[in-house]
């Protein structure tokens, strides 16, 4: 081992001895050099050489090299470049080569090297690593588009295209593989139209091969899009066009795709062989994509066909109130006709949202409710429009449905009819206020707590301005005597008590404390918002206080809580 590196270091010599005789670099920095390339050779000859022994040496070359260029330029000088650079890139190379050797598998490795071989302008040298590259991993397709997208790069063409189309033979089922053998297709067509009044039929050919391996219609109308980008491929898409619609015109997403381009200007009916007009306008560009998906829903009426149409149009910039309510209303009066859910419950809000006529906006709601009972939007907006004409007999049924419907969800309607009755009106004031109070006690005892507890907080804070806050504080304390109440409620407590102009100190205390008795197990807040209180009040309880704390609070809690303690200790002291 040591015969050889030593071996492999003289051969540097010549180099070594270049760039010291041009004064780029001292006899220090030469030795340098000598001992870390020593170090990587000894490396490189050990048995158990991972691949970042290679990397770590190529890198040291190539910096290398980026260096020797910096002082090239600081000192002008500009001789023996291939005695020196010339000699490193080699090196580098060889380096490549000797890790593609002991990791083939590694694509990256063969890519670093085609990259760097590029770089250095050794093209030779790259085109036999692609061959190579394509010879050791044929069922690879990442190592042929990388050879291919090489050539293409390189102005060879023609060489991508045969690189490709070998390729396919290896990777039938490739979709990148195909997107790219079109697009070289494509790129060709002008050298081909020299020689053939079809310079387009090549991509027709591959358009063809990917419909046989790959009869995917997103893959198939991504590649009709791509022909977008070359002037004169007006007849290449119309083709195109009338082979996806003879194989897929049962297929949403084919009208979806015809229709987008219809309203981006561009060729989309096969009926069509003469190049459309580029200019249209935003108006009739609307109408085409409209007129494409009213022949898609009259061939293929499922959910998903109306959802690409409705989404499209509704979503489209330039479509106006006018075009949204008529398809929306086309729609729902389909929906009603066929029983279909073709318009999503966003769709029913939209609606109702454009339609001016009260009892057709009624029907609306209902309609969608029916299709959507679990919707909290719709329930809403029908409680709102019965609260909206002060109907009481129908604002209580539409309540009580829609929170038998809603369950846990149901919040919003709980708070729009507490609401609607405390609306000013000729009612007895008690007779009124016990009839909130009802809707607040049956909607703080429903069993959920997504709507029980914040009806209990808006419960206490309507009961300081409909009786007193003494009123509040005594039904709270009843509250919390009778049940567990939810840490936001006894917090919001706390809060209101902190802020009366006579607070309640011994309260403030006895709810601080229950909230650590009751949530003290995980909630830190708890305990620090005590200690902040005994620390003004009762600053001999303080300890005792942080004691109990890292008892009652799970382990993993504690760190965290002495941390929060200490700096609250440290903000006291100052």
């Amino acid at each position: 081992m040591a015969e050889y590196v030593k071996q492999r270091l003289e051969n540097i010599t010549p180099e070594l001895e270049e760039l010291k005789r041009l004064n780029l670099y001292n006899d220090d920095e030469i030795r340098k050099q000598i001992s870390k390339r020593s170090d990587f050779e000894y490396k490189l000859q050990r048995h158990d050489t991972e691949k970042h022994h290679f990397l770590s040496y190529i890198e040291f070359e190539i910096n290398l090299l980026e260096d020797i260029h910096l002082r090239r330029l600081k000192h002008c000088v500009a001789g023996k470049k291939s005695d020196i650079e010339q000699s490193i890139t080699n090196r580098i190379i060889k380096l490549y080569e000797q890790s593609i050797t002991k990791f083939t598998n590694d694509i990256s490795l063969w890519l670093s090297l085609i990259s760097f071989g590029t770089q250095a302008g050794r093209l030779e040298k790259v085109s036999e690593i692609n061959k190579k590259m394509m010879e050791t991993h044929p069922r690879n397709p990442e190592v042929w588009t990388a050879a291919a997208l090489w050539h293409v790069k390189q102005g060879q063409l023609r060489d991508a295209e045969q690189i490709l189309l070998k390729a396919l033979q290896y990777n039938p089922e490739c979709e990148n593989l195909y997107i790219e053998a079109f697009t070289v297709q494509l790129k060709l067509k002008t050298k081909i139209k020299i020689e053939n009044s079809k310079p387009f039929e090549p991509a027709l050919i591959i358009f063809r091969s990917t419909l046989k391996y790959l009869p995917k219609i997103e893959l198939l109308c991504n590649l009709l899009n791509m022909t977008d980008e070359y002037d004169e491929s007006g007849r290449l898409q119309f083709e195109i066009i009338n082979i996806l619609e003879a194989k897929f015109s049962q297929n949403e997403y084919f009208w979806h795709a015809l229709a987008l381009r219809a309203l981006e200007g561009k060729p989309y009916d096969s009926r069509y062989v003469v190049p459309i007009d580029k200019e249209l306008s935003v108006k009739k560009r609307l109408e085409n994509a409209c007129a494409v998906y009213v022949n898609a829903v009259s061939q293929i009426e499922t959910p998903r066909m109306w959802e690409y149409y409705l989404n499209t149009i509704l979503n489209y910039p330039h479509t106006n109130e006018v075009v949204q309510y008529n398809l929306l209303q086309c729609t729902y009066e389909r929906c009603r006709v066929t029983n279909s859910r073709f318009l999503t419950e966003h769709h029913y809000l939209m609606l109702i949202q454009l339609t001016d006529k009260l009892t057709d906006k009624e029907h609306i709601i209902k309609y969608g409710i029916e299709q959507y009972p679990e919707s909290c939007q719709l329930w809403t907006e029908l409680l709102c429009f019965y609260v909206k004409d002060g109907k009481n007999s129908e604002i209580d049924i539409t309540f009580k449905k829609g929170v038998e419907a809603l369950k846990d969800k149901a919040l919003p309607l709980w708070k729009i009819v507490i609401k609607y009755y405390m609306i000013p009106n000729n009612d007895d004031r008690e007779e009124k206020f016990q009839k909130i109070k009802k809707f607040y006690l049956d909607g703080i005892s429903v069993p959920f707590e997504e709507v029980s507890n914040p009806l209990k907080i808006d419960y206490i804070e309507w009961l300081i301005i409909e009786k007193s806050f003494s009123f509040a504080r005594t039904t709270f304390l009843e509250m919390l005597r009778s049940e567990k109440q939810p840490l936001e409620l006894i917090r919001k407590m706390i809060s209101l008590e902190s802020s009366h102009i006579r607070p309640n100190y011994k309260i403030i205390k006895h709810l601080l404390e229950i909230v650590c008795n009751l949530y003290g197990d995980v909630d830190i807040d708890s305990w620090i918002n005590l200690i902040k209180f005994q620390m003004k009040h009762n600053p001999a309880q303080v300890s005792f206080t942080c004691e109990n704390a890292k008892l009652k609070l799970l382990p993993e809690y504690r760190n965290d809580f002495q941390l929060r303690y200490q700096i609250l200790r440290i903000s006291d002291d100052d």
